[in-house]
């Protein structure tokens, strides 16, 4: 046995102790979820909320945003969070490495950790070492941390230094939950291994094996590949297809060059003799719609026009005749380019001269624009320069339609007797690649060719079948499949059926795009983009709305932050194992693995993400999202207090001391941030007392409010029947879009059993809270 088998047999080994000491108790809390990737189709009801840089306008000012609440001199606030709790993620870009990261535990004055932010994403830095962290290099522009930081009562995050950008993933869960606050001890060894994959299968390769060699699929056929009636749970999927080809990385072309909005000549050498001249010109074609007149020792000889532009593979050759009548018997020439218009400027990176005499074409000079020995040796000069500098383009490649392609195969995959697959995508989108064969490294997935690998775990109960499909013009020949299984869920177990959505299209203007929308119980475990082209759609914001919540419970600051790159992936295409961008280029592809910082939902998911600073940029995208999911809800709407309704308060017996009647028109933050909503409520600094309705068969409940989220850091002391379960409490504030819906989790120690809860809030130190709207969402017992 090797090294790496010894790896991933002793993490399977630690996972499975964690989960026998743990059978009663639901995955995902705090640093335990680590060594819990076997458990990951289980389901849970702890909520995953974020704080953000994002713009509190909704435009696209998403660098510099923090808190208001307290922080010491110097200090930006980028989360107050009260516990129990647990960070997952860290994300930021634009910081200042030498600025100071520190976090308050259980309402320390001083920090039981500070580092500077160059040592905090190092990877040498005791405890945030690699594979737990990776730096700007690594992770293409962004800088990331999953080194759990778990909080029992209280946890604040500040830095130093220059505003910046930053996401931070946050999962809370009830009072009672077994929580202990971060100390320095040793990193989760189980979770080294995970984020230290190399493309490896995390799961134990035990159990059945069923393989099929030597398969061929003409354009159009659907086979049957795999197929068992009886429970199981697949630990990995494995398709080996020799004649898919992996995407062409080819490097870059690096040139210098300059641009102007004025005028630019120079002299080059021609044959005297030649029937034609051609002027070619090597351009950044991101740059739209370039015009520019051409002289040729003074006399004008027409207009120099590419239309369009590429955002993608930007290096153009543009080739222009010059008039045969400006050129005939001269040994050289002046040239000079006047800018006519454009969408920016007129760039020139290099200009070849290209001389035909009959059939033959013989190159008669260069001119490397931007290089002063050949601009010196060829008179060069430019007027009302604009840039000068250097890119790293593509060339446009052609798209081969004789071969097969990771985009026309589909998988189709049913579970339990269903008519209609839990599963369907394309298998580049499937594999994570979200673009073609791409060489690719994850948790979840790996294509090393020619093999491409899925190690979800997928249990179901009484059958399995698996379809591929060719949708594609060309055949596909020699497929082999293989799918090990293992034993199915135990009984009873509360697993939730692997599932995905694809979408393909136009995006819509104002509108953000939607990649995943489910009823039912489960939660989001990975997400894979095709984008097209790098540039500007990437500004977009994530928003996930979680259980019917108006208030996005996720809300990000850009889409390559989403894939926890920055800068739009500044250091180009990268792999790791929970996220990467793996295509660059005309289809420009990103995927993120959410482990451990799996977002729940009881109710119902709504996930989308904005293409362009305000759903602006007219782009077509692709998605995958992976999640797992029950189609029974897993929560019920018991009960809707209505503030300053009086028949509402009265039938709920609400009870505030000095209070006052306020009504609001104000619109929430998120997709919806054009809709005004008007609601009427209250505005208090004393106790607050009412009763709500729920089944006595439950699982502890959730809270909700909306507030005016103008009122900054409202905080109360919350009792249930007399008994102090936590404090309840909305750190920030946005005076620009006033409605937020809060949430606090009601622990079943004090909801089992009673059919109404008497609930008391007391804002803390005289503090101004304000409600119009409460819901009490109570959590179903399992069947």
């Amino acid at each position: 046995m090797d090294r790496r088998s010894l790896s991933i047999v002793c993490l399977w080994l630690v996972a499975a102790t964690a989960i026998a000491r743990a059978a009663d108790r639901e995955p995902g809390i705090g640093p335990a979820a680590l060594a819990e990737y076997a458990r990951l189709p289980e389901l849970r009801t702890y909520r995953v909320v974020s704080f953000s840089s994002y713009d509190r306008t909704g435009g696209n000012g998403d660098t510099g945003q923090y808190l208001s609440g307290r922080a010491g001199p110097g200090e930006n606030l980028l989360m107050d969070a009260m516990g129990p709790g647990c960070v997952f993620r860290i994300w930021f870009t634009g910081h200042d490495p030498e600025g100071t990261f520190r976090a308050y535990f259980d309402g320390e004055t001083y920090p039981r950790l500070s580092l500077r932010m160059r040592d905090l994403f190092s990877g040498e830095q005791w405890p945030f070492l690699a594979p737990f962290v990776a730096n700007n290099e690594r992770s293409s522009g962004g800088f990331v941390c999953y080194l759990p930081l778990p909080f029992r009562e209280r946890l604040r995050i500040t830095t130093t230094g220059r505003g910046h950008y930053y996401n931070l993933a946050c999962a809370l869960y009830p009072a009672g939950a077994p929580i202990e606050s971060f100390t320095r001890a040793s990193p989760p060894d189980a979770g080294r291994l995970l984020l230290a994959n190399e493309g490896g299968n995390p799961l134990p390769v035990v159990g059945r094996f069923q393989i099929e060699r030597g398969v061929s699929l003409a354009p159009g056929e659907r086979r049957t590949l795999f197929a068992l009636d009886r429970g199981g749970t697949i630990t990995g999927l494995h398709l080996r297809a020799p004649a898919i080809p992996l995407v062409a990385s080819t490097p870059p072309i690096t040139d210098d060059g300059r641009a102007h909005r004025g005028a630019s000549e120079f002299r080059v050498a021609i044959d005297p003799e030649a029937e034609q001249v051609l002027l070619v010109r090597r351009l950044d074609y991101g740059i739209g719609n370039q015009k520019a007149r051409v002289r040729v020792d003074g006399e004008v000889a027409g207009e120099w026009f590419d239309a369009g532009s590429d955002a993608a593979d930007k290096w153009r050759d543009s080739t222009f005749a010059l008039p045969p009548a400006l050129t005939r018997g001269k040994r050289s020439i002046l040239v000079r380019i006047e800018f006519v218009s454009s969408d920016f400027d007129w760039n020139e990176f290099r200009y070849w001269v290209r001389c035909r005499r009959g059939d033959q074409e013989r190159e008669t000079d260069v001119v490397d624009v931007g290089q002063p020995a050949s601009e010196q040796a060829h008179a060069y000069r430019i007027e009302r320069a604009s840039w000068e500098g250097r890119r790293d383009y593509h060339y446009p490649q052609p798209e081969p339609t004789d071969r097969a392609d990771l985009r026309h195969l589909w998988i189709r995959i049913f579970w339990d007797g269903e008519s209609q697959p839990s599963i369907e995508a394309p298998l580049d989108h499937f594999f994570l690649s979200g673009s073609g064969a791409a060489p690719l490294k994850s948790l979840v997935a790996a294509i090393l060719a020619p093999q491409f690998s899925c190690y979800l775990p997928m249990p179901f109960f009484r059958s399995a079948r698996i379809e591929v499909e060719n949708r594609g013009p060309v055949a596909v020949d020699d497929l082999e499949f293989l799918v090990s299984v293992a034993d199915p869920p135990a009984k009873g177990a509360r697993v939730g059926y692997l599932k995905t959505q694809y979408r393909a299209g136009a995006t819509t203007p104002g509108r953000d795009w939607i990649f995943l929308a489910a009823t039912g119980q489960g939660h989001l475990v990975a997400v894979c983009q095709n984008f097209g082209p790098v540039g500007g759609t990437l500004e977009g914001d994530e928003r996930i709305y979680v259980d019917d919540s108006r208030s996005p419970a996720i809300y990000g600051t850009g889409t390559e932050d989403f894939y926890n790159g920055g800068w739009y992936f500044d250091r180009g295409r990268f792999t790791l194992a929970t996220h990467g961008h793996p295509v660059r280029g005309r289809r420009s592809s990103a995927y993120r693995v959410l482990f451990p910082d799996v977002i729940p939902f009881t109710r119902s998911i709504r996930a989308g993400i904005e293409h362009g600073p305000v759903n602006d940029v007219a782009s077509h995208y692709s998605t995958l999202a992976f999640y797992y999911h029950r189609p029974e809800v897993a929560s019920e709407v018991s009960d809707i207090l209505e503030v300053g309704d009086a028949a509402s308060e009265q039938a709920h017996d609400y009870r505030a001391t000095d209070s006052e009647n306020v009504a609001l028109t104000a619109r929430y933050e998120g997709d919806d941030d054009d809709v005004d909503v008007h609601d009427t409520g209250r505005r208090t600094t004393g106790a607050i007392e009412f009763t709500l309705r729920l089944p006595p068969r439950n699982a502890g409940a959730v809270l909700r409010r909306r507030l005016d989220f103008a009122i900054p850091n409202q905080q109360a002391r919350v009792f249930v029947d007399g008994r102090p379960v936590g404090t309840w409490y909305t750190a920030g504030s946005n005076p620009h879009q006033r409605w937020r819906e809060a949430e606090f989790l009601l622990p079943a120690s004090v909801t089992r059993g009673r059919s109404r809860l008497r609930l008391r809030l007391e804002p803390v130190d005289g503090a101004v809270w304000t409600d119009f709207t409460y819901w009490l969402l109570a959590l179903k017992e399992p069947a």
